[in-house]
């Protein structure tokens, strides 16, 4: 995983996370399974499936080639704790968490002593944040492609913004 939870904070703050106990455990568990399902899913869109599991595999390794390096450098900034691919991941879990499944069928949940607020505008933003920034990522592995032979030169960039009604 290039992301962890240090990546959710500001406007993208998953609360919770920390301190010990069965709820920020839980919590933490939930934001890794949405990671290790949508940062796969967010490379592959961005950077085509060949090129993203070639990425992933250079990475991973203890001495990256500096292609790898490069290509990492668009797609996180680990200083400041930076990624559309947290974006990306954010609007999911909260487009999860939007309903829950029950014997019912979709319940929403209800507070007691609060009102419960959508935050699609929130998800719209970390969304479409991810949207610019991958495509920005995407031009830039067009215009460097000799780096990277694995990268699909007829692989499309697919992703784009939403509004409000994640439309």
């Amino acid at each position: 995983m290039l992301i962890d939870q240090s990546y959710f904070v500001g406007e993208i703050l998953v609360p919770n996370l920390t301190g010990v106990g069965p709820i920020p455990a839980g919590n933490v568990e939930e934001l890794n399974r949405f990671i290790v399902k949508y940062e796969p899913d967010y490379l592959d869109e961005v950077l085509g499936s060949g090129l993203s599991e070639a990425f992933q595999a250079g990475v991973s390794i203890a001495t990256p080639e500096q292609r790898w390096i490069d290509l990492k450098a668009k797609l996180l900034n680990a200083t400041r704790k930076e990624s559309p691919i947290a974006g990306y991941v954010y609007y999911h879990i909260y487009r999860d968490r939007l309903s829950t499944s029950s014997g019912l069928g979709e319940i929403e949940s209800a507070a007691e002593n609060a009102n419960v607020v959508l935050n699609t505008d929130k998800m719209m933003r970390a969304y479409n944040d991810a949207v610019r920034k991958g495509r920005a990522a995407f031009e830039w592995v067009k215009t460097n492609s000799t780096s990277y032979p694995e990268f699909d030169l007829t692989h499309c960039f697919k992703l784009s913004t939403v509004n409000t009604f994640g439309i």
